[in-house]
């Protein structure tokens, strides 16, 4: 049918030798990466909670149909082939990448990062230590002789000696309200958030400020974004040079991609920010990248080098900002210019470049950009038919706004980490940084909307995108599902009620996994006959599903000493095979690995200037006839700065010697 958009959402995307395989969200979870480095060093891996996998899927979707409504280019119609399973493992923490630079694989077994989920006296708190500011958490919350205590000296030896430190940590914090704690943690600018559960959220006070829920005692959730303030103004008439005027863009099929020709002024950092704009890079948009000469991307990381398993052959080399395969995986298809926004003469020309883009966007702390002189009534001024987006973590107008955040600690305030864990009551995040890519994606979502009601409307908007708020949204059913009962639902493990078994087996070798689903008597028989043959004495003490509840731990216990005798990928390809829901738990080298992410062609092979050639994972972006994939490396500090100045924007090559000789424009980060 002309001028129809065909959309196919599937477990394993279309017209591939994994088509027909089934899927669920604990396997699209133990598929993606995540699962194995979720949850506790010495407990099972767990797939976390609700459906966040086909949330994702059906955001990527959205994005892909908007982009083409939105370009008018596809008269003779489109065909987007979505993956859930591919759409999950892009959320994880650019593991492919990592193990593509060095080896390494990462695990709930290892940690890599000072963070704490530690019990108070009324809740629990997520608290980030920085190596940086760990004599002045010390003191600030009265912990002065742990700063010399030999075990916790530095950050390598505090991670290395963990086991002792956090019941340490939970015993001088245990008579202190989780409220206070927080309040004097994000007084100093500490990332510590309280958690929360589903039902909690109902009754919360910063939620409450910002006239969050809908009026009236209705079991709704209120928006993914607010709109702040609109003015008229006709969008930027894109031409031809938009698509032609850097280098690799002029191909034909990165001229027709959807968002050809669209500018973007992206002043993002870590992943939430730059994931949502690699969106839109995929999809064809211009992305300028603005790092300050000493405040660069936080994913570089640190500017003399960190951890040796970011890099590539675990060696940071002279120049660790470039090498660091988390920037490099997100930041792919952009263009990098440096610009002090401290001064003024960088705002102004900052100013400049706005008003010839067509979305500004930021993921700072609320008023950051107003601060500097770069909010919306200064942009829009020049330019009132701007997107401009902010992502802060929890919005302005209630006592959180100015709370500094990462990834884990608005996990921990959203409700999610409430609805995982063991049983015990203590809330478990997904993975490193779930909540990243989360806000990636609901970023996208509210860029590309806004983008179809400007053309539509001819007005330009101001756009403040909760990143706590757009998680929220994809455990909505949850959070309904609290207020209604008056009760929160306890996590234990990866349990269901609906499914047994439905959780993680020991196969052959250390840390080695399988999930096995039965959502139904019929595929348990078939699960029990591959593994136990005819014994149908002892099958008949779990043919049903109330049976198999009933004796569930001595069926697990059965169905584990089984399903040590395989290795995972063996066992799950027998299993598939039969028709069962099953699927390994993947780790970094699974994946970097996988023959279904090469089918996918999802795996890039891409050459980097200064960290060198490797694998990348790319973005699940499939609208047939057209090339999504990663065209272009990341960029290195201030690689693009002269290009962007001088050929998009006509300033002069004499303003841009002085930005340099004042340090306005540089090629190396400054250290402050």
């Amino acid at each position: 049918l002309p001028g129809r958009i065909f959309c196919y959402v599937t477990p394993f995307g279309v017209g591939n030798t994994y088509t027909d395989l089934l899927g669920s969200e604990i396997t699209y979870q133990a598929a993606s990466g995540t699962m194995f480095e979720n949850g506790d060093p010495n407990g099972l891996p767990l797939y976390g909670t609700g459906y966040r996998a086909s949330y994702a899927a059906g955001s990527i979707a959205y994005i892909q149909c908007a982009a083409i409504l939105f370009s008018g280019k596809f008269g003779a119609g489109a065909q987007i082939d979505v993956a859930v399973t591919e759409v999950a493992v892009s959320m994880n923490f650019n593991r492919i990448t990592q193990y593509s630079y060095n080896k390494t694989i990462e695990s709930r077994k290892i940690l890599t990062n000072p963070r704490a989920i530690v019990k108070c006296k009324d809740s629990w708190v997520s608290i980030y230590i920085y190596d940086h500011r760990w004599s002045e958490f010390c003191a600030i919350f009265d912990l002065l002789d742990f700063v010399s205590d030999p075990r916790f000296t530095t950050e390598s030896l505090r991670l290395l000696n963990w086991g002792d430190f956090l019941p340490l940590l939970e015993e001088r914090l245990k008579y202190r309200d989780a409220d206070e704690i927080v309040r004097v943690g994000q007084a100093a600018r500490m990332v510590i958030a309280k958690v929360a559960t589903p039902l909690e959220l109902a009754t919360d006070q910063h939620l409450a400020s910002r006239n969050y829920w809908p009026p009236g005692d209705k079991n709704e959730l209120g928006p993914l974004f607010q709109l702040k303030s609109s003015k008229f103004g006709r969008p930027r008439v894109k031409t031809v040079q938009d698509a032609l005027l850097f280098g690799g863009l002029s191909e034909v099929n990165r001229k027709n991609l959807p968002l050809s020709g669209i500018r973007v002024l992206d002043l993002t950092t870590a992943w939430s920010g730059p994931m949502a704009t690699r969106l839109l890079a995929g999809l064809g948009a211009t992305i300028i990248k603005v790092e300050g000469p000493s405040r660069i991307d936080d994913w570089r990381g640190p500017i003399s080098g960190g951890l040796s398993s970011r890099y590539p052959d675990l060696d940071p080399g002279e120049r660790p900002f470039d090498r660091c395969f988390q920037f490099n995986t997100q930041n792919v298809n952009k263009f990098g210019l440096t610009l002090d926004l401290k001064d003024p003469e960088g705002v102004a020309i900052a100013l400049g470049i706005a008003s010839k883009c067509d979305v500004v966007i930021s993921n700072f702390s609320a008023g950051t950009l107003d601060r500097l002189g770069l909010g919306w009534e200064a942009i829009s001024k020049i330019n009132p038919s701007v997107i401009y987006l902010e992502m802060p973590a929890y919005g302005a107008g209630g006592h959180m706004e100015s709370h500094v955040a990462l990834g884990p600690s608005m996990e921990m305030a959203s409700g999610m980490a409430a609805l995982i864990g063991y049983g015990d009551g203590k809330p478990t995040i997904t993975g490193p940084a779930y909540l990243d890519p989360i806000g990636g994606f609901n970023g996208g979502v509210t860029l590309i909307t806004s983008l179809l009601l400007r053309d539509r409307l001819s007005r330009g908007f101001s756009i403040e995108l909760a990143q706590r708020e757009g998680a929220m949204q994809w455990i909505g059913e949850e959070i309904i599902a609290a207020k209604i009962r008056g009760t929160d639902r306890i996590p234990h493990g990866n349990s269901l009620t609906s499914a047994v078994p439905h959780d993680v087996f020991p196969c052959d070798g250390e840390d080695e996994w399988i999930v096995l689903v039965a959502l139904d008597d019929a595929a348990f028989k078939k699960m029990w006959e591959f593994f136990f043959g005819d014994k149908l004495k002892e099958y008949f003490q779990y043919e049903t599903i109330e049976l198999r509840r009933k004796n569930q731990q001595l069926l697990y216990e059965k169905l584990a000493n089984s399903t040590r005798q395989y290795h995972k990928h063996e066992l799950a390809e027998n299993l598939q095979r039969l028709g069962l829901l099953v699927s390994s738990v993947f780790n970094a080298r699974d994946l970097y690995e996988s023959q279904y992410l090469r089918d996918r062609n999802n795996l890039k092979l891409v050459t980097h200037s200064i960290a060198g050639t490797h694998l990348y994972q790319d973005l699940p972006l499939h609208i047939a006839g057209l090339d999504t994939s990663v065209h272009r490396p990341a960029p290195f500090f201030g690689q693009d700065s002269n290009l962007i100045l001088a050929e998009m924007f006509s300033i002069s090559i004499k303003k841009i010697g002085e930005l340099r000789e004042k340090f306005g424009v540089v090629d190396l980060p400054i250290r402050i």
